[in-house]
Formats: structure tokens, sequence, C-alpha cells
């Protein structure tokens, strides 16, 4: 399964994920997900009107199908084509990946992908 992140600047360099869209998938294999770009685009302007216009795209989300997720090189190369062709408002994109007993967090800035902990409040 995959979708997309909506979220909002809530600080210097501090985002928030506000919203995790449901799954927006035009096809789905065991090991591959491809998104429906209507669909996410869809949820992603529905939201940005709904929060009055503070909240907009800020990342992607996916499964895998292993207890401890781990990036491949076809999720850094989709999230990296993300930055360089949509349009962000942020200088980011997160990308969660969602595994059978954990998750996985990173932020791309255009340059590198940094994995984080997000902070939960």
């Amino acid at each position: 399964m995959c979708g997309v992140l909506t979220g909002s600047l809530v600080g210097d360099k501090r985002y928030r994920i506000s919203k995790i869209s449901p799954p927006c998938v035009k096809e789905h294999t065991h090991c591959g997900c491809e998104r429906d770009a209507v669909m996410a685009n869809q949820f992603i302007e529905e939201d940005y009107k709904q929060s009055e216009y503070t909240r907009f795209y800020i990342g992607e989300w996916h499964t895998h199908p292993e207890d401890i997720p781990k990036p491949s090189v076809v999720d850094y190369r989709s999230i990296r084509n993300n930055y360089h062709t949509a349009s962000l408002v942020a200088p980011i994109l997160f990308m969660i990946i969602v595994g059978w007993q954990t998750f996985h967090i990173s932020v791309y800035n255009g340059n590198e992908f940094v994995e984080i902990e997000p902070e939960i409040v």
C-alpha cells in the first residue's frame, strides 16, 4: 500500500505531519506499489482547503513486507524524483515506510536523506 502525507511548518525548520492519506493505489504487488496521482492530488487539495490553506504535501508513505523496513534503491529514487518534479511548499520530503513490527522515517532535503526519530505530540 502507498499514499501521501500532508503537514505544516510549526517552527524554524520544524514540521508537523498532520494527515496520512488512505491508500492511493493504482497498482499493487507484494513488493511494489504504484501511487494513483489523481487520488493523491485530490487528498492533498482537499486537506489544503479544509486546513484553510495551512497544510500542504509533505511526503510519501508505503509499506514493506518485512519486520524492520529499510528503504530500497527504488524508494530513494522515487522520493528524489518527487522532490525535483513536484510543486513543494517545504524544502523537504518525508518518507515513511511501515513494516510489520516498526517503521522507518527519513527526510530528503534535496541533497541527502536523513533518518529521523519523530517527536510524537
